[in-house]
């Protein structure tokens, strides 16, 4: 072999392993959107966009149901109820948040506490969590609702 052609498999060599490493950094570090979301909205995410690519075909409009545990709720329109926390710094961001299609329920500012909830589609969450003020979208955290126990049934 001549020093040329060896000069030229190693840059080849080099090239593809280069390519390799990157990739495998990428599939191991989340992307940026997706270390704001919770996992089990992550999960509703992934679960409806597996079902729109697999399934575009039946047409499917409807969320799909993660699990019948799932704790996710869905409105008629098939979005999901989220919290998203913001920067108490800064003003909720609504008109951001309703130009990507988020119906807004609550919103409460009381530091350290901000949050806005409402309902939005899957789809956009990751224009969501783009939003520089957004530091976490979670589902809503609903307390249980408390029982008497057995033996004070009708003393109530």
């Amino acid at each position: 072999m001549r020093l040329g052609s060896i000069s030229r498999s190693l840059w080849a060599i080099s090239t593809v392993l280069i390519m390799i490493i990157a990739a495998a950094a990428s599939a191991s570090v989340p992307a940026a959107w997706q270390s704001k979301v919770s996992q089990d909205l992550l999960t509703v995410y992934e679960s409806n966009e597996m079902a729109q690519t697999s399934s575009a075909k039946l047409r499917v409009t409807a969320p799909v149901a993660v699990t019948k545990l799932s704790p996710a709720r869905f409105d008629a329109q098939g979005r999901v109820q989220v919290d998203i926390h913001f920067d108490c710094a800064n003003v909720a961001p609504i008109s951001s948040l309703k130009e990507l299609g988020f119906a807004v329920g609550v919103t409460l500012k009381l530091p350290p506490l901000c949050i806005v909830e409402g309902w939005t589609a899957s789809t956009a969450l990751p224009a969501i969590a783009s939003i520089l003020s957004v530091k976490q979208i979670e589902l809503p955290k609903y307390a249980a609702p408390r029982h008497p126990p057995a033996h004070a049934k009708g003393l109530i």
